[in-house]
């Protein structure tokens, strides 16, 4: 569980989403680099059953 102050580092190529659930909120600063010309690859969007499975 991510706390108040943590610090996230992600590896390039590792799929993850910023999220939260249906009882608490999240604000995050992302600071990200290009590599090979891209910043970020946005995939699938999350429904509702797969964030509250995830729970």
């Amino acid at each position: 569980m991510i706390k108040p102050g943590d610090v996230i580092w992600t590896p390039p190529g590792v799929k993850h989403w910023h999220g939260i659930n249906s009882t608490t909120g999240m604000t995050h600063m992302a600071i990200q680099e290009s590599f090979d010309g891209k910043n970020v690859e946005w995939l699938e969007p999350v429904i509702e059953a797969q964030h509250e499975a995830s729970l």
